[in-house]
C-alpha cells in the first residue's frame, strides 16, 4: 500500500504539462486524474496508468501513451514534474512507494531503497 494517498499525487498530463484533478464518477471510489485542457483525453489511474478516455479507435491508434513502470513494485508511473527551460526533463514518480525516475536516472531515493 503507498504512502501517500491519491489526493496527494501531483499528477501532470504528460501532453499539456497541467496539473490533473480527480475525476470524481458517481459510485466509483477509484476516480481517474483528467486533465483540465478543454478536449484533452488523457486520463491517469494508479493501477493502469495513462489512458484515453474515447472508445474511437483511430485515436486510440494513432496516440503513442507512456509506460513508464516503478523498478521497485512495477506500478504505473505518473509524471509529477517537467521543467520549461530543459524541455526533454521529466520526473516520473510510483504512486505506491517513494521511487522517481527522470530521464536522466534514477533518483536516489529510488537507489537507497533497491540497495536495501
Amino acid at each position: 500500500m503507498g504512502s501517500s494517498t491519491r489526493k496527494d499525487l501531483h499528477v501532470l498530463c504528460y501532453q499539456h504539462h497541467r496539473k490533473m484533478s480527480l475525476e470524481f464518477q458517481s459510485g466509483s471510489e477509484n476516480a481517474p486524474f483528467r486533465c483540465c485542457e478543454p478536449g484533452c483525453l488523457i486520463r491517469y489511474d494508479t493501477s493502469q496508468g495513462y489512458f484515453l478516455d474515447t472508445q474511437d479507435k483511430t485515436t486510440l491508434e494513432q496516440e503513442i501513451l507512456p509506460r513508464v513502470s516503478c523498478s521497485v513494485d512495477k506500478s504505473p508511473m505518473y509524471l509529477a514534474e517537467s521543467q520549461t527551460r530543459t524541455k526533454s526533463y521529466r520526473l516520473w514518480k510510483c504512486p505506491e512507494c517513494v521511487a522517481s525516475w527522470t530521464n536522466e536516472g534514477a533518483s536516489n531515493e529510488l537507489e537507497r531503497k533497491a540497495e536495501a
